[in-house]
């Protein structure tokens, strides 16, 4: 539970600081509030990396994959499962993890918006959105890749001292600048 606070909160507010700078709750005003500038370019470039370090430990992948815990035994909780449970249980973890990264593309990098040729904007619209999703997952698996897993008084110090105070600066500077 410790853990779970110590993630969640962080995400809830580099989410906040995403509406903020925006002034709308919704991803299509999200959206529609980037076709200037995305919001990755300014005071949200902390809320981008808060975001996917929470992320991470939302979608309890390594560092933060104590739940699992994997190393520690066979398979984690996932031992006592087989056949279609197993596969739908792994293809879940990989919707979460697109899911995700579409939300970070829409949040942070403007969704679909890019440059445009009138009229082919229904093919270029879905390219970029997917281009700047599987940016985010090649992010979300190097950072997989690079790090150890963290034992539970690591991870939960580390967010506690460090991500959350940044999270809360960081919605602080967006309120200020906005």
């Amino acid at each position: 539970m410790l853990q779970l606070l110590s993630y969640e909160i962080p995400l809830m507010l580099s989410i906040a600081g995403v509406a903020v700078s925006t002034g709308s709750l919704s991803i299509a005003g999200v959206v529609e509030a980037q076709r200037a500038k995305w919001l990755i370019i300014g005071p949200n470039i902390l809320g981008f990396i808060i975001f996917i370090l929470a992320a991470q430990a939302e979608l309890e992948r390594i560092p933060f994959d104590i739940p699992e815990a994997e190393t520690e035994i066979v398979a984690g909780w996932l031992t006592e499962f087989s056949g279609r449970k197993l596969a739908l249980l792994r293809l879940t973890e990989d919707v979460e993890l697109f899911y995700l990264s579409g939300l970070a593309t829409s949040l942070f990098l403007g969704g679909p918006l890019g440059p445009i040729i009138p009229g082919l904007e229904w093919l270029l619209y879905p390219i970029y959105f997917l281009l700047k999703s599987f940016i985010v997952l090649f992010l979300l698996s190097m950072l997989k890749s690079l790090f150890a897993r963290l034992r539970i008084d690591e991870a939960v110090s580390f967010l506690w001292k460090y991500v959350l105070p940044l999270s809360v600066l960081q919605f602080l500077l967006v309120r200020v600048v906005a």
